[in-house]
């Protein structure tokens, strides 16, 4: 539940330890291939919208634009419509949320200020979409403690919310747990893309994701 190493998992389906991304401190590109890797190759547009830089140094290759606002009070998910069809694939990345669970906790109200905050960008995300031709996935990276902090291993870091919406969603069947090391192979997917290449087809149960998506 640290960061950079989770960006890594969500982003190439391995573990840390198959990753070699192991704090927020290394800025070294990632060894393993990620999904940004192979759709990029593949000749897709990615944007990434940050408050942080990590995503262009984990993954140098994997975006063709990046846009690193500095100012948290900046909505990473502002766009136009016509900016965002330049893009086949977007990444929007707040990082407020989590500075004020550092900061305060998850129980404080300045959290639910944040959360709040992010509910009302999303939604105008959402406002711009056309969710019958646009997959969109939302979670985390981590939960918070409700006293502040992260990087262990209790329930409320590792377990986050994860949304799905789209013509390649299959309709939810009440709640149900998602292995986030999923997200990646989903990507691929959903973007019509190579599974990032160190994935096993067996051990990392990619047959699982036939519940979750249907592909015509």
């Amino acid at each position: 539940t640290v960061s950079r190493p989770v960006y890594s998992v969500l982003s190439s389906g391995l573990e840390t330890d198959r990753t070699g991304s192991r704090n927020n401190e290394q800025t070294a590109p990632l060894a393993a291939e990620s999904f940004w890797d192979v759709a990029h190759r593949a000749g897709l547009r990615i944007r990434v919208s940050s408050h942080l830089p990590w995503w262009p140094q984990l993954f140098p290759h994997g975006f063709d634009e990046s846009r690193h606002l500095k100012n948290h009070v900046e909505n990473v998910f502002a766009s136009t419509r016509e900016e965002d069809a330049r893009f086949d694939i977007d990444l929007f990345h707040p990082l407020y949320v989590d500075e004020m669970g550092h900061h305060h906790g998850g129980l404080s109200p300045q959290y639910d200020a944040a959360v709040a905050r992010a509910d009302s960008e999303i939604a105008g995300l959402l406002d711009r979409l056309d969710l019958e031709h646009t997959n969109v996935i939302l979670t985390a990276d981590h939960g918070h403690r409700d006293a502040g902090g992260h990087g262990g291993e209790q329930k409320e870091l590792r377990e986050v919310l994860a949304c799905f919406s789209g013509p390649n969603i299959r309709p939810a069947q009440g709640k149900a747990a998602f292995d986030g090391r999923l997200t990646a192979p989903l990507m691929s997917l959903l973007a019509h893309v190579a599974f990032p290449a160190n994935l096993r087809a067996g051990e990392d149960h990619l047959d699982d994701l036939w519940a979750l998506v249907k592909i015509d």
